[in-house]
C-alpha cells in the first residue's frame, strides 16, 4: 500500500500470491515451466518498491514486481493500483504500507496530537486478533523476542536515537499500544497494551505478550524504516494467574508437594540427616514455579516458600519425617514408616 502526501489518497496493488521460495516448496525446484517467481517477496519489495515516493513510481513497481511472476500458460496479465477508501477493507495475510518521508512526519506528528489517523488501521490489526481467536480459541500469553536491525552498537546518535523512537512509538501507538517513554538515561521506553509490556531496546523488543498478537507485531514491524524486523522467538507460556489464583492452584497439588517432600528427604542411612532443610524445600517448590503475568521469581517464591515449610512443618509433627540433633545441628529425614507413601 502507498499514501499519496499530496492529498492523502490510499492506494493498493493487487494480492501477490506466493514467492519464489514458497512455489519451490509445493512444487519443488523451479524448472520455469509452470508457475512461478523469479525472487523472494523480500527481495522483490527492496528491488521494486524501496525508495518509491509519488503514485507513479508506485503504480510503475507494480508492474515490475508482477513481470516476476510467470503462468504455466505464458501470459502474465498486469493489474493496475486502484484506491482504497478504507485500510480495513484489505483481506490480505500481509500488508506492507509504504510512506514516502513527507507523509511518515505527518503521520507521526498526527499521532503525537491524537488527530485523525489512517481510517482502519486499527480495525485491521483487530481483524487479525479475531481471526487467530477464531482458529484457536484461546486467550494466552508467552515470552517473546523481536529481533531487530537500527546499527545500533554501542549506542545511537541523537538524530538517529530521535528518528528510530519516534518511528516506533508512531507504529505501536498506531496499533491500539501505550508508549511510555523512558525517564532515564540507558533505559529504553516500554508499550503496554492490556496486561502486554514489551521492552523497546533498539536491538530488540521483549516481553509478554498475547500469542495473536505475535502475527500483528511482525506486521507493523515489517513497515520500519528506521530499522528492520528480523526475527521472533517465542519462549515461556506465561499465565494469567493472580496471586490467589497460584494458591489455589498449589492448594489443588498439596498431595503431590507433600510426596515430593517426603521423597526429597529420603536418605540412605537410618543415623544420616538433612540439616539444611531449607534448600531441600527449595528444590522441591522451584518445580512448582510458573511464569506469570507481572510476577518475578520472587513474587511466587513469596508465596511458594511458606506453603512448601507449612506441610514440612506438618510431616514434622506427625513424624512422617523424623528429627535427631547431629553435630551441626537439628537434621531431618523421611521416616522408615513413610518411605512406602511415596515409593
Amino acid at each position: 500500500m502507498f499514501k499519496d502526501p499530496a492529498d492523502g489518497s490510499f492506494y493498493a496493488t493487487p494480492e501477490f500470491n506466493g514467492d519464489k521460495a514458497e512455489f519451490e516448496m509445493f512444487r519443488g525446484k523451479d524448472d520455469g515451466a509452470g508457475d512461478g517467481c523469479n525472487k523472494d517477496f523480500a527481495d522483490i519489495l527492496k528491488d521494486h518498491f524501496a525508495g518509491v515516493m509519488t503514485v507513479e513510481e508506485f503504480s510503475a513497481a507494480n508492474e515490475y514486481a508482477q513481470r516476476e511472476y510467470r503462468s504455466f500458460t505464458g501470459e502474465t496479465e498486469i493489474l493496475p493500483v486502484e484506491e482504497i477508501n478504507d485500510v480495513s477493507s484489505i483481506s490480505a495475510d500481509e500488508v506492507y504500507i509504504l510512506n514516502s518521508p513527507a507523509w511518515k512526519q505527518s503521520y507521526i506528528d498526527s499521532i503525537k496530537s491524537k488527530t485523525e489517523q489512517p481510517k482502519g488501521w486499527k480495525e485491521y490489526c483487530q481483524s487479525i486478533l479475531d481471526e487467530f481467536l477464531k482458529d484457536h480459541g484461546n486467550v494466552t500469553y508467552s515470552n517473546v523476542y523481536f529481533g531487530i536491525e537500527a546499527g545500533y552498537v554501542k549506542g545511537m546518535s541523537t538524530e538517529e536515537s530521535k528518528s528510530f523512537h519516534d518511528e516506533i512509538e508512531a507504529l505501536f501507538v498506531a496499533a491500539g499500544w501505550t508508549y511510555q517513554p523512558s525517564t532515564r538515561s540507558g533505559i529504553s521506553p516500554t508499550a503496554r497494551k492490556g496486561k502486554q509490556s514489551l521492552y523497546l531496546h533498539p536491538m530488540h523488543f521483549s516481553g509478554a505478550c498475547l500469542d495473536c498478537e505475535i502475527d500483528v507485531i511482525e506486521r507493523f514491524l515489517r513497515l520500519g524504516k528506521t530499522f528492520s524486523y528480523r526475527v521472533t522467538d517465542v519462549y515461556k507460556r506465561v499465565l494469567d494467574m493472580p496471586d490467589e489464583e497460584f494458591t489455589e492452584q498449589l492448594d489443588a497439588r498439596r498431595a503431590e508437594m507433600t510426596k515430593d517432600i517426603q521423597r526429597v528427604f529420603i536418605t540412605k542411612r537410618k543415623n544420616l540427616f538433612i540439616v539444611d532443610y531449607d534448600t531441600a524445600l527449595r528444590s522441591v517448590w522451584k518445580k512448582y514455579e510458573v511464569e506469570r503475568l507481572d510476577r518475578t521469581h520472587y513474587d511466587n517464591e513469596r508465596i511458594l516458600a511458606p506453603f512448601a515449610r507449612g506441610i514440612f512443618d506438618e510431616l514434622v509433627k506427625d513424624g512422617r519425617i523424623a528429627t535427631s540433633e547431629t553435630r551441626h545441628g537439628l537434621g531431618y529425614r523421611t521416616a522408615i514408616q513413610s518411605k512406602k507413601e511415596v515409593a
